[in-house]
């Protein structure tokens, strides 16, 4: 029982805000700072990170920060 604790609290965070950066998805509107964006499964607002390039709809986008109730993304290469 003790390495099944062990084991669980070496285990990486799979929920909550810290499990959404670094996921992929795609938006699906876009305007000058943002839009929204398909991410793991959901509707997201998201926000543009500082410094990437202006967002399409379509285009992929990787999660670089959370804030609040918004995913700052940047366009996947």
């Amino acid at each position: 029982i003790v390495m099944i604790a062990v084991r669980a609290m070496r285990a990486p965070i799979i929920t909550g805000k810290e499990s959404l950066i670094g996921k992929e998805g795609f938006v699906t509107s876009a305007d000058k700072s943002g839009g929204i964006a398909q991410i793991a499964g959901e509707q997201w607002s998201i926000l543009l990170a500082q410094g990437s390039a202006p967002l399409e709809r379509g285009d992929r986008v990787v999660v670089t920060e959370v804030r609040g109730l918004k995913l700052v993304v940047k366009k996947k290469e």
